[in-house]
């Protein structure tokens, strides 16, 4: 009869370890996969989705943790012409543009150690730190030349070309709608002074 018990007590033992073992598993399965839902959600509230590039509200996360950034290049880029490719080529064919760019802009930025973002729309911004205004201003090119060496075509025929307004401040104490605003001033007259091209705003 004892030797029964035992049995019986060790059986039950290992049955319940057995149920405790598999809802420790369950349950680190669970925890797993809510860290990786987590981990998408943040993803997803910090990105562009099509073009897989940083959004603009990470992007100022981004600046405002950045340590010592100065001198500080800002740059927001405009894909001239864009809505003649959406007209007449298609929203499709209009997205499979952006995200062409965007796999051809951000590796130079980020080369440089800075931080290539969707502003909205056809509007792209870098942002570099400890970045002098002659440096910003040979990414620029460098940036402009990749876009129009992308093969993508204007419905012309033409090159696809890019507008970039630069912004370079040495100083912290302005504040940042300003420096985007005067990067935004040199992009309008780059646009005004035929496209395709960088203007530099002056210093602030």
């Amino acid at each position: 009869y004892l030797l029964h018990m035992v049995l019986y007590i060790y059986r039950r033992l290992a049955h319940q370890h057995r149920l405790a073992s598999q809802a420790n598993a369950s349950l680190r399965a669970e925890i797993k996969e809510r860290e990786r839902l987590q981990q998408e959600v943040e993803w997803i509230a910090s990105h562009d989705e099509l073009t897989q590039l940083p959004n603009r509200r990470e992007l100022l996360r981004w600046m405002d943790a950045y340590p010592n950034p100065l001198p500080l290049a800002v740059m927001i880029c405009d894909l001239d012409h864009f809505k003649s490719v959406n007209d007449h080529f298609g929203h499709l064919e209009g997205d499979r543009y952006l995200k062409t760019i965007a796999e051809r802009c951000r590796l130079p930025v980020e080369r440089a150690g800075g931080m290539f973002a969707r502003y909205g729309g056809e509007e792209f911004v870098a942002c570099l730190p400890r970045c002098d205004r002659h440096r910003a201003e040979e990414i620029a090119e460098a940036l402009c030349r990749a876009v129009a060496d992308s093969g993508l075509v204007q419905p012309d025929g033409e090159p696809v070309t890019l507008s970039i307004g630069v912004n370079v401040t040495e100083t912290l104490s302005i504040h940042r709608d300003r420096i985007f605003q005067a990067a935004d001033d040199s992009l309008y007259r780059a646009k005004q002074n035929g496209r395709n091209r960088v203007v530099l705003a002056d210093a602030i």
